[in-house]
């Protein structure tokens, strides 16, 4: 069944066919002209992946493992490889700053 609907940006105009949407909404130039979060960022969508396994409990609270680098309390998930959504390992916020940004992904 496909749910895509129509919706014309408010920005400039343009009527897209998307999934979601609401009354407010910006096209992929528009948003990225305003600065707004691109809803298609590889990093943006491991996120969202990992925040819906976590809700439909498949991976537990990163709360209840210790830090993979330093065995403090883990705090977060930390993604090596965005291509690779639910590849996450559970790290305290420190040593999640200290291993720096996921391996850049490929634009397809």
């Amino acid at each position: 069944m496909n749910k895509t609907k129509h919706f014309t940006c408010k920005g400039c105009g343009v009527t897209n066919e998307v999934m979601g949407g609401t009354s407010n909404y910006h096209c992929k130039a528009c948003r990225s002209a305003l600065g707004m979060r691109d809803l298609t960022a590889p990093k943006y969508l491991a996120h969202q992946a990992v925040a819906k396994a976590r809700r439909q409990g498949l991976i537990a609270d990163p709360r209840t493992y210790r830090c993979e680098d330093c065995s403090g309390p883990a705090i977060e998930y930390d993604h090596r490889d965005y291509s690779q959504p639910l590849a996450v390992s559970p790290v305290c916020r420190r040593c999640n700053l200290l291993r720096g940004p996921a391996k850049p992904t490929q634009a397809a």
